[in-house]
């Protein structure tokens, strides 16, 4: 296995206590990092650079700053969001404030952007881990600090 993005983002180091208890469920940590790998591999559908323009944007919106840091960081290149990503942006944008209303009108905006079928599973999927990975790392930071 690579290096642990979430012991990464939280900075667990080998052999420490949030470490220790980490391993006590190997099975999520292994399927959070397998997660996280197959989310951010090249596809004909998002790029890499989608990718983290809408991890950053989305780990942001949650107000982890230091994640959204981290995806920022990562993108091969800072140029300014064409149409097709200001969509994914927005579609991401209403998925973390208002999952609710979601609709088939919502997604049809993707496609009138240019995203494949494909794509749009993709960015619901990476919308909903990075949702997850960051209340995960929030968690495991809080109890760095009480154990500090």
């Amino acid at each position: 296995m690579s290096t642990d993005v979430i012991d990464e983002l939280v900075g667990i180091a080998p052999g420490s206590p949030l470490d220790l208890l980490r391993a006590r469920r190997p099975d999520s940590r292994e399927h959070a990092q397998r997660s996280f790998e197959a989310l951010f591999t090249e596809s004909p559908d998002v790029s890499l650079d989608e990718r983290h323009a809408i991890a950053a944007y989305v780990t942001e919106l949650h107000g982890d700053r230091a994640v959204a840091a981290f995806y920022a960081a990562r993108r091969p290149s800072q140029e300014p969001a064409g149409g097709r990503l200001r969509a994914a942006l927005q579609h991401a944008h209403l998925l973390v404030f208002r999952p609710n209303r979601a609709s088939p009108e919502a997604l049809a905006k993707l496609g009138e952007a240019g995203w494949s079928a494909d794509g749009i599973v993709t960015i619901s999927q990476l919308v909903a881990f990075l949702t997850f990975q960051v209340r995960v790392v929030a968690g495991l930071r809080a109890l760095k600090e009480a154990t500090a």
